[in-house]
């Protein structure tokens, strides 16, 4: 990562399921806006929507 990947989140946690972040770009004054929806304890829905839009189905496993 570089200096321009730098940026600022301000998070709500909207239930104990759905977050939505603000991400403010420092270097390169972008801005997104973020939801997370975790589906189960191991899957999440995550979109963005700002200078470029996703949607992401992710896993994750947690190792002991």
């Amino acid at each position: 990562t570089t200096d321009a990947d730098t940026s600022l989140v301000v998070s709500k946690q909207l239930s104990s399921r759905l977050s939505i972040d603000y991400v403010y770009g420092l270097f390169n004054e972008s801005a997104a806006l973020q939801f997370i929806y975790e589906l189960t304890d191991n899957l999440s829905l995550t979109g963005q929507s700002g200078t470029v839009q996703s949607i992401d189905l992710k896993y994750s496993i947690d190792r002991p």
